[in-house]
């Protein structure tokens, strides 16, 4: 199509499956401007640059702002003899996240949008940044914290105290083979590493031990007055003895009916995965669907106790998911 339409540029094609000799001799026509049009898919990634490329044309648009921002920042560096950088769309697929509905939508102005969401992104990693460089403790010197990879599930204590004891936090950790803390007063957070060895799962042996890896991070909202845990394995990080440490003996776990308040700013909400417990001889029983609410009939309503519920829903007009267990 495109040597049809610009047969005097001299369309060239960059794919995976070039050898390295056909690659390098394309690359170089590039380069020498022999060629002006440049078909590829996810070839020039990250260490690419080219100033003179200044015409994108999106045929299959990327799900990833990120990507995107990556993309189109090689056809807006500055280059000697050329003109603006101009982009050209296809909008027809519109399966792509929220934070790129703005940008793909139809007359929208890239100018204003592309400068707002790399300052979203931007803004997102300076926090990061900042979070990351606030903890200070021995942690910080054996773990790269930047690498940490924490579930988004926490439970969480109700206090009552004016203030913290991050202090008493190590103390409260349970005895193990290794133990790295780090704190950081100025975000309320405090977090650990700890290794605890183990019985082996594939037999019983006095002398040989798994050294096994948890992860704890705990952080307290001052104004809420409730104190977030997550922890690897809670079964060894007696999680109740970490709380009463930071925030006193008065700290009461929510569980129970109350967690699923979390609902109560979602609309249009759509129950994914649905457990049930109950009296008898099926204890408990797991529903999926994509709205399985509306499925359950009175009767398993009435004999259920709701136990922890998943789905979609809309908060502001943006699409959540949310979920939680009642312990």
């Amino acid at each position: 199509m495109y040597a049809g339409l610009g047969s005097d540029a001299k369309a060239v094609v960059i794919h995976s499956r070039l050898n390295q000799s056909e690659y390098l001799d394309r690359f170089e026509e590039i380069t020498t401007r022999k060629r002006r049009i440049i078909i590829c898919v996810d070839m020039f990634g990250e260490g690419f640059d080219l100033p003179n490329l200044k015409i994108a044309a999106i045929h299959d648009v990327h799900k990833s702002l990120a990507i995107t921002l990556q993309f189109i920042g090689r056809f807006v560096r500055s280059a000697s003899n050329v003109g603006d950088a101009s982009v050209v769309v296809n909008i027809f697929d519109q399966r792509v996240a929220s934070e790129l509905q703005s940008l793909y939508a139809q007359d929208a102005d890239w100018n204003i949008l592309l400068r707002r969401q790399s300052e979203g992104t931007i803004q997102k990693e300076l926090t990061l940044q900042e979070t990351v460089y606030s903890f200070s403790g021995e942690l910080t010197r054996q773990v790269p914290l930047w690498n940490l990879r924490p579930a988004f599930s926490t439970i969480v204590y109700k206090t009552d105290c004016s203030e913290w004891t991050p202090a008493e936090f190590e103390a409260a950790l349970p005895q193990c083979e290794r133990k790295w803390t780090a704190i950081s007063h100025s975000k309320n957070m405090t977090a650990a590493v700890l290794a605890v060895r183990d019985e082996v799962r594939w037999g019983r042996y006095r002398d040989i031990r798994d050294l096994i890896w948890n992860l704890v991070i705990a952080y307290w909202d001052e104004d809420k007055k409730l104190l977030f845990m997550f922890a690897s394995d809670y079964d060894i990080i007696r999680p109740q003895r970490l709380a009463a440490a930071l925030c006193g003996d008065s700290a009461t776990m929510m569980a129970g009916e109350p967690t699923f308040r979390i609902f109560g700013n979602v609309e249009r909400p759509m129950i994914r995965n649905l457990g049930a417990s109950k009296s008898g001889t099926i204890r408990y029983t797991m529903y999926f669907g994509p709205d399985v609410a509306v499925g359950l009939t009175d009767v398993e309503r009435a004999e259920s106790e709701l136990n922890n519920l998943f789905g979609w829903g809309y908060e502001n007009g943006e699409k959540v998911s949310f979920g939680c267990s009642s312990r």
